[in-house]
């Protein structure tokens, strides 16, 4: 059961690394360096590892991209080599040791065999891409290129990646500019400056969202239709509509000791920031992980 439920998770996993190359052609590169990978892994010549290395210097991508395809290559290829060592832990019980060491030797035979064999197709494979499939492959990284840096560009013309105050009268039409807006109502005391703090950072790491604030006892009208009661409180909108708030400091910890780590994980479990991809930037570790200091003040007051 256990050998049927290792395999499954693997095999699940690697389908998953796989799907995620969606060229043709990246998918043959792949599969063709996890067979050398097995190779490798399971019989370990010297010639197997220097022809590994000079095939992988001459693939037509960038250096991260063959630091992926590498990586990939290697966990497809460790599945196999752990479904091996599964099945031998099962039999290895049942066998004295020379019959183990016959069916070791002829499956390690038989799975070499099969895999210089696909090495071989893969290798005519490749030899047959022409100029046309590998600019075709260019071309689509441009574009997506491209269009990131657009809307990089239309993100900083929106105002993106500043953390800025705005009046009651501007908040409509900045919430319709943008698809996801973090707007904190506050006023002038400490918890709303703890929350300034951490926002003014999250700021500059997420271009993707844009990071206001709106002074709450300013703007009556707006915090009695959004139903702003406790101070500090945000308002997480997407798509024009208040989806979501975050009211004090009760699911941050309950204290304005908080780092800037939990109320970024806050707000991307409501969607309206981005951890990883589109827009989002590495986090500055010690400022990420900086706690502001402890106040005797309350968390959070009410109007």
């Amino acid at each position: 059961m256990w050998l049927i439920l290792q395999i499954s998770v693997d095999d699940a996993c690697n389908l998953m690394l796989l799907s995620s190359y969606r060229h043709p052609s990246e998918r043959k590169i792949l599969l063709s360096m996890s067979l050398r990978v097995c190779v490798i892994l399971i019989c370990g010549p010297p010639f197997s590892c220097l022809f590994f290395s000079l095939w992988c210097a001459h693939l037509p991508f960038s250096l991260l991209s063959r630091c992926v395809f590498v990586a990939t290559a290697i966990s497809l290829s460790l599945s196999l080599r752990r479904y091996l060592s599964l099945v031998l832990s099962q039999i290895q019980p049942l066998m004295d040791e020379s019959q183990v060491a016959q069916i070791v030797e002829k499956q390690v035979l038989t799975v070499a065999k099969a895999v210089e064999d696909k090495i071989d197709e893969e290798i005519a494979a490749l030899d047959r891409l022409d100029l046309d499939d590998l600019e075709a492959l260019r071309e689509r990284r441009l574009q997506q290129m491209k269009k990131m840096a657009e809307k990089r560009s239309k993100w900083v013309s929106l105002g993106h990646g500043e953390y800025t105050e705005i009046g009651e009268k501007e908040f409509f039409a900045a919430v319709k500019a943008s698809e996801r807006v973090v707007c904190h109502f506050y006023r002038e005391n400490w918890p709303c400056k703890v929350m300034d703090k951490h926002l003014a950072i999250l700021a500059k790491q997420h271009m993707e969202t844009r990071f206001l604030k709106v002074h709450a006892e300013k703007s009556p009208f707006l915090t009695e239709k959004l139903r702003i009661v406790v101070l500090p409180t945000l308002a997480l909108v997407k798509n024009a509509k208040v989806d979501d708030y975050v009211v004090g400091f009760d699911e941050l910890g309950g204290s304005d000791g908080f780092s800037t780590e939990v109320l970024e994980e806050r707000l991307a479990r409501a969607k309206v920031i981005f951890l990883e991809g589109e827009g989002s930037r590495p986090a500055n570790t010690s400022a990420a992980k900086r706690s502001v200091r402890q106040s005797d003040a309350n968390s959070s007051d009410s109007d």
